[in-house]
This record gives structure tokens, sequence and C-alpha cells, in this order.
């Protein structure tokens, strides 16, 4: 186990050019009225995606999320530009996944959920989550 913050990116920076699957796993990340992920979904210091184009396919992203989740899309690039960086590194939770990558995001305070509100506006919706109440 490494000692280093968990908040220090530890793998090599995820090309702007790629596009990174986001795992809606909560029915507080999803807002049903308007079928788009809500910005709590974003509002973390660090936060898990996977790397599209190594995923393969939503169902890949799937295959390690509860049943009912739903999975979103966002150009690496443009969320760089809104102060999230994504780093190419291990999921402790899933080892073989390959394609697994976590997104920093570098804001601080209430900037945090200012760029997570910006970021849901880059979102395209992959796969509707099905959450049963």
């Amino acid at each position: 186990m490494s000692s280093a913050s968990p908040l220090v990116p530890q793998g090599p920076a995820v090309d702007s050019a790629e596009h990174l699957y986001r795992g809606i796993t909560s029915i507080n990340w999803w807002v049903s009225e308007e079928q788009r992920p809500s910005s709590a979904a974003f509002r973390h210091a660090e936060f898990s995606v996977d790397i599209a184009s190594l995923a393969g396919s939503p169902q890949h992203t799937l295959s390690h999320l509860t049943p009912g989740s739903g999975v979103v899309s966002f150009n690496c690039g443009q969320a760089r530009q809104l102060g999230f960086d994504a780093h190419q590194e291990p999921d402790p939770n899933h080892p073989d996944n390959h394609a697994h990558a976590n997104v920093y995001n570098l804001s601080s305070g209430n900037q945090i959920k200012k760029a997570a509100q910006k970021l849901v506006l880059l979102c395209s919706v992959i796969v509707e989550p099905n959450f049963v109440s």
C-alpha cells in the first residue's frame, strides 16, 4: 500500500482526446425528471471513471457496478479545462480493470460544486440508470 496522499495522481495523465465513462451508481447522482446526471456524481475531490477506448464498451463499465447503474460519458480534455485532471491508475476493488482512471478535481472550496455543475453539461448519457425504488 502506498503512503502517498490519495489526492496525488500516481499514474499517467489520460490523453485529452479520450472520452471517460462515469458510472451513475446512486439515485442521488441522477436527475430523472431531466434524464441527466446530477452534479453530485462529480462533487468529489477524486472519483473513478473508465477510459472509453480501453473499456471497449459501456458494458465493461457496467460489469463492475451495482445492478441498475447507468453510464455517462464526457471528454477528458474538456473536463481538464474545468479543473478535472484524469490519470490512469489501478482500481483496488477491480484490479483486472485496465481501463480505470481516477479524476482529480483541482478546484477548492465552493468552486468544487461549480465545476461539477459545469461538467454535467458536457456529459452524454450512454446508459440510463434504472434504480428500483
